[in-house]
């Protein structure tokens, strides 16, 4: 609901008169009058009470005609990633709010404290132009991926920098690019490839590379089971389990993808124990001895007759494991179904 205009002068109207600052400047620009006028000091009390009506109003109209911009002033305050005023050589003029709490928290006096090169070489390089321009660069100092704007002010004296977290982006794209590269040799390797056996452990390796500590990999029988072998790496090699078979119609965790029809991500909760959490998610007791660890996590997914479990990823599983998982096990079906077909 809009605020009555004239209520919302008359509220600033009144802020200024009731500032202590407006009597005091009042006082001495009257005192001045009457003493430059040869008068005695409280020969009137005109010369006191204008300035004091004339700069109230003055100021609570210029406050009412901006009030809206100076809100807009408040938001570079309130975002959550820096924004910052910097001089041609990146040094730090200003910052409020959130930002400044960062730079007194990091200790930052330029903005290169902020953006290490040469982590961040297009700094300099922007700095030295006359032109907005936008680049994306790790920062060692905060911790993350960091898609930095520019904007230079004053023929490029001063220049407006804004940052934006884009760690959760660049991960992704990091990740997807390492998938898109074993699926690659996945290609490469299609004649070597004789046996499900051959794919299962490519497969298992690129999903150990990429950070989980153990594989489950199975197949969907005709009668339903699910039979598969788990695969970890020890001393830097790579084995697999025995056969275990999962009996089907079960609640397995191997099932959870095929029950929602995507992608299951499931993460132990602190005040939960490993045991009960792999039994509330149907871990059960044979496949959480061959990962022979503590289960945390784990993201279940299929394709075809093929299905995987990936456990306790290193750094934990975020929904970047979607778009990873899905990718690398699209992929993956297809030379299933290939095999199969002989």
């Amino acid at each position: 609901m809009h605020r009555n205009p004239i209520r919302s002068f008359w509220w600033y109207l009144w802020v200024e008169f009731a500032s202590p600052i407006n009597y005091v400047i009042a006082g001495l620009v009257g005192l001045i009058i009457q003493v430059g006028q040869g008068n005695a000091p409280w020969a009137s009390l005109l010369p006191y009470l204008t300035p004091v009506v004339v700069q109230s109003f003055s100021k609570a109209t210029v406050k009412y005609r901006d009030r809206y911009n100076r809100l807009l002033l408040q938001l570079p305050a309130e975002r959550h990633d820096p924004a910052l005023v910097v001089d041609r050589q990146g040094v730090i003029m200003a910052a409020a709010g959130r930002s400044k709490g960062i730079v007194e928290r990091t200790g930052a006096r330029r903005l290169h404290d902020l953006l290490l090169a040469p982590a961040c070489p297009d700094i300099d390089r922007v700095l030295a132009g006359a032109s907005a321009e936008s680049f994306t660069c790790f920062s060692d100092t905060l911790a993350g991926w960091f898609e930095v704007s520019a904007v230079p002010v004053h023929e490029g004296a001063w220049w407006l920098v804004w940052m934006q977290d884009v760690t959760t982006r660049e991960q992704t794209r990091q990740r997807l690019t390492t998938i898109h590269d074993a699926t690659e040799r996945l290609v490469t390797r299609y004649d070597e490839l004789t046996s499900v056996a051959d794919l299962d452990a490519v497969t298992a390796e690129i999903g150990l590379s990429d950070g989980f500590r153990a594989v489950l990999i199975g197949r969907k029988s005709d009668t339903g089971d699910m039979r598969g072998h788990v695969f970890r790496r020890e001393q830097g090699v790579v084995r697999s389990s025995e056969e275990i078979t999962i009996p089907g119609g079960s609640d397995a965790a191997v099932f959870l993808s095929r029950r929602e029809k995507t992608v299951v991500i499931r993460r132990r909760p602190e005040d939960q124990d490993a045991s009960e959490f792999c039994a509330t998610h149907g871990v059960n007791d044979r496949v959480a001895d061959l990962v022979a660890e503590p289960i945390d996590t784990f993201v279940n997914y299929h394709r075809g007759r093929l299905s995987v479990v990936l456990f306790n990823r290193v750094g934990g599983v975020g929904d970047t494991e979607r778009d990873v998982v899905e990718t690398l096990l699209n992929t993956v079906a297809v030379f299933d179904a290939c095999l199969a077909r002989g």
